[in-house]
């Protein structure tokens, strides 16, 4: 599975055409103006939607909605029975357990 992070000093922040972009995939979305912060809501999963890691490949570094913003997609395995993102100072890593110990992507 692939995980969208934070991967510098900031804050995991989408830009405005990373964020246009699924909604246009996802019209049940809307046509409102949409958040980083409504659109976690909405779609709690929006770190591992394909859609939204497909959009993050092909845009690069312009996926990003600010300079303290450094999107990263890091793989887990498909096994993991858990998974969680941890951060500090807006740095963020992957933690999740396979056969039961925990591993860090």
């Amino acid at each position: 599975m692939k995980v969208m992070i934070n991967g510098c000093y900031g804050g995991f922040a989408l830009s405005d055409e990373a964020i246009l972009r699924f909604s246009q995939k996802h019209p049940e979305v809307g046509d409102e103006e949409i958040s980083d912060f409504k659109l976690g809501f909405s779609y709690p999963h929006v770190r591992t939607n394909p859609d939204m890691v497909s959009i993050v490949e092909e845009l690069g570094e312009k996926a990003n909605r600010y300079r303290a913003s450094c999107i990263q997609i890091v793989d887990i395995p498909d096994e993991a029975t858990d998974w969680t993102i941890t951060d500090y100072d807006g740095v963020e890593d992957v933690i999740y357990v396979l056969d039961g110990k925990l591993h860090y992507a």
